[in-house]
């Protein structure tokens, strides 16, 4: 029996090593010896909430080689923390151990002191939010002056629109125009999405022209506009999406505006809740987009019903001075499209058409191929409406204001069958209108000419 438990647990305490190793691989050190696994693991915090400026959490982990026979120890240890807290941050890992013990807890145990870190440590009030504080790298923390809110009011300095790094911490506080995912729902698989490059559609200020940019976080994008030759620049910063939040980018803008984010064609990590492994995917609204971690292979699913645009403070003009006029945008939702969303192809249709195969925004699928030619048109399966400038599926009628948007505004009798029957707003051209109406102008020819004429007593004589 002994020997039968002794292989069983000789089994999971290699499984569970190579499990550690492999979900904390690049963040841990481990050493062997003839009592066990000893491993020295770096925690990062994944609580969208988290408003400490520890930023790694140190843990020294010991897994015997009688596990789970045999009880595994994990110990907390930072020399940045008083006594007092590493002792009862101790105290409460050692009494969770023992009520798992002689399982498979050390995984467990892990995602439990990540979920409960924040609240053992909250004592401390040295590591409570500071505004501006950098990220904490090689056991430095380092602390900078907190600047105000009416900061992100202020005229930007040109300065701030230079190339940066992608390193640094989450912002906190939406600036410049924000970018929300619209009715976002993590499905309880990811802690949130966090942008790796985001492909923006941005508006010329001056001339209206359009022109897709590719931001990482945290850097710069400028390009000149191909009509106009103005400086059109994009600085976006660093933002964790989470559903209380649901801001998927927050940009500063010189010279443009966001007409659109193209998020089939943009790379989003999803956190994963079971590893922390961040996996990159690809969005689209209306859908549930499915993914597996690349670390533990955990589902992840994500969906959301669409984006919105908001402008908090307007973006630089020429001059690098904030714009006074209203910014044109492509769409705001709750108002009509430009011109109600018709175009000189189709000008009774009331919706814009987003098509998969670029992800962007045209009326129709002429206006799609005048505008990017070498796209491949590819059917599109959702819609913004041209009345209340909601996304949805496509369908004749819009399911928030009910509003006609087809484009045939019931004019047409047809109409697949749910025309318009009302004579009086039937159109001219339409056949039926004065179908079987005593008010419809009769032939009488049929008295000139023909057999009611011979009965008549007329002649042929004279017609030629």
């Amino acid at each position: 029996s002994s020997g039968i438990n002794a292989e069983y647990g000789g089994d999971e305490y290699t499984r569970e090593v190579q499990q550690i190793e492999r979900l904390y691989r690049g963040r841990c050190q481990m050493l062997k010896n003839d009592r066990g696994t000893m491993f020295q693991i770096i925690m990062k915090p994944t609580d969208p909430d988290w408003n400490l400026t520890l930023l790694e959490i140190n843990l020294d982990v010991f897994i015997p080689l009688g596990y789970p026979n045999e009880n595994c120890s994990i110990e907390f240890c930072d020399e940045r923390v008083s006594e007092s807290t590493l002792e009862s941050v101790n105290n409460a890992i050692k009494e969770e151990l023992v009520l798992r013990e002689g399982t498979m807890c050390m995984r467990p145990m892990l995602r439990w002191i990540e979920r409960n870190i924040k609240d053992m440590l909250q004592p401390e009030s040295q590591f409570h939010t500071h505004s501006s504080l950098k990220v904490y790298k090689k056991g430095e923390i380092e602390w900078s002056e907190s600047e105000s809110e009416e900061s992100y009011t202020e005229e930007v300095p040109e300065s701030s629109f230079q190339e940066s790094d992608q390193t640094g911490d989450f912002l906190e506080k939406d600036v410049g125009t924000t970018v929300r995912l619209i009715d976002i729902n993590l499905h309880a698989t990811s802690h949130g999405l966090v942008p790796q490059n985001l492909l923006f559609l941005l508006q010329c200020l001056r001339c209206k022209t359009q022109a897709e940019v590719l931001v990482a976080p945290n850097s710069t994008k400028s390009i000149a506009c191909a009509r106009c030759s103005c400086e059109l620049s994009c600085k976006l910063y660093k933002k964790l999406c989470v559903p209380g939040t649901a801001s998927i980018a927050c940009v500063d803008l010189v010279g443009c505006s966001v007409a659109d984010l193209l998020l089939p064609r943009s790379q989003i990590l999803s956190i994963c809740t079971d590893c922390s492994t961040s996996t990159v995917l690809g969005l689209s609204s209306g859908a549930n987009n499915e993914t597996w971690c690349s670390s533990c292979g955990h589902k992840m699913i994500i969906s959301f019903e669409g984006i919105k645009t908001v402008v908090i403070n307007p973006p630089l003009a020429s001059g690098k001075q904030r714009s006074k006029t209203k910014v044109a945008k492509g769409y705001t939702e709750g108002q009509p499209l430009p011109e109600k969303g018709a175009c000189k192809h189709y000008k009774k249709s009331q919706r814009w058409f987003r098509f998969s195969c670029c992800g962007r925004l045209f009326p129709c699928d002429k206006c799609h191929d005048a505008q990017v030619p070498d796209c491949p048109l590819e059917q599109a399966n959702r819609m913004v409406c041209g009345l209340c400038a909601k996304e949805q599926p496509v369908r004749s009628q819009c399911k928030y204001c009910h509003g006609e948007i087809s484009g045939s505004l019931k004019s047409h009798h047809w109409e697949g069958g749910k025309g318009c029957r009302n004579k009086v707003r039937m159109s001219n051209n339409d056949s039926r209108k004065h179908k079987n109406s005593n008010l419809k102008t009769q032939s009488q020819k049929d008295k000139r000419v023909g057999q009611q004429k011979k009965k008549d007593g007329g002649s042929k004589d004279g017609m030629f």
